[in-house]
């Protein structure tokens, strides 16, 4: 069963910030396919936002990532990663979301409630400067999480860097899968994360058109999965699976490697036309999904969290 109010609210301060060491292991997934770790779920959070009713619903998934503090690798910041739009609402911050994390004591859930304005004006919201790339990463209190909460964080040296990495080429057909919160059963009592599996799909130089109902056609910086995406699964950690096999031609020795590749933005839609039998002259279109989802590229999300903004707050608040 949840916990009851009062519900923590986290504010800006000085004292904000004692930090956790990463605790991180990935498991070996087997030959004939991926597992996935149970250290992957607990650095899954859960984003709940009010509705009109001012209720809490679940809304989309976010992810714990650690970043050392310059000059003291035993030390981390950590970080709320997500994509931006599951934060803001035509255009702005959202007031306040919560957060949801299975206690790591006993069965149930523990709530923590973000006020983002005020975080977002002392400095512990960053975004990139470029409005149209989907990222958001918010600055989080980990003892006050590990303490109660069952989490992880994932560690920034697992993202993937722009230029690549010769020894791990990122391909089409390379393995990747997602976890995060599947709407129609989030859990009672604790949170079940939903894993989907796939292929990329398409890597290009060119932006990649992505298109939204009522907003006007944006050129991004994408990445294509050829794996079906859920609305709450929106600022999910997209993982890479490097197997054996990673390189054409060859068999690499030694166990899988896994990188996180990203954050999902959302999936593509195609219409299908419905004939109505009421008059020729309307026209009436079910939209599904292609199979096809974006994923907002690791790197940015590197990027972000080693901007100079992010350095100058990490040295300033060490």
């Amino acid at each position: 069963m949840s916990t009851s109010s009062p519900l923590p609210r986290l504010l800006p301060s000085l004292n904000f910030l004692l930090v956790a060491v990463v605790v991180w292991s990935l498991g070996v997934p087997r030959l004939s396919g991926i597992t996935v770790s149970d250290d992957v779920n607990k650095a899954v959070v859960f984003i709940f936002a009010e509705n009109a009713a001012h209720q809490f619903v679940p809304h989309g998934t976010g992810f714990l990532v650690s970043v050392p503090v310059e000059g003291n690798e035993e030390q981390s910041f950590t970080y709320l990663v997500t994509a931006r739009h599951v934060i803001e609402s035509e255009g702005k911050m959202l007031p306040l979301v919560r957060l949801r994390f299975n206690k790591k004591e006993g069965v149930g859930v523990y709530h923590v409630n973000l006020d983002l304005a005020p975080l977002d004006a002392g400095g512990f919201v960053f975004q990139p400067d470029v409005a149209s790339v989907d990222l958001s990463a918010v600055v989080l209190p980990a003892p006050q999480l590990n303490e109660i909460a069952d989490v992880k964080t994932i560690p920034a040296s697992m993202l993937i860097d722009r230029e690549g990495d010769a020894d791990l080429p990122l391909s089409v057909g390379t393995e990747v899968f997602f976890t995060g919160l599947f709407t129609p059963h989030v859990g009672n009592e604790r949170n079940y994360p939903i894993s989907r599996f796939g292929h990329v799909a398409m890597i290009t130089d060119e932006k990649i058109t992505w298109k939204e109902r009522g907003v006007e056609p944006q050129e991004l910086d994408l990445f294509l999965v050829e794996t079906a995406s859920y609305g709450g699964n929106s600022g999910a950690p997209l993982f890479i699976h490097f197997g054996a096999d990673r390189t054409p031609g060859s068999i690499a020795l030694g166990p899988p490697v896994l990188k996180l590749g990203g954050v999902v933005k959302g999936h593509f839609n195609g219409g299908r036309e419905i004939v109505s039998v009421e008059s020729d002259d309307t026209k009436q279109f079910s939209v599904h999904s292609v199979g096809i989802s974006a994923v907002v590229p690791g790197y940015l999300v590197k990027e972000l969290l080693f901007s100079d903004a992010a350095k100058a707050f990490r040295t300033k608040r060490k």
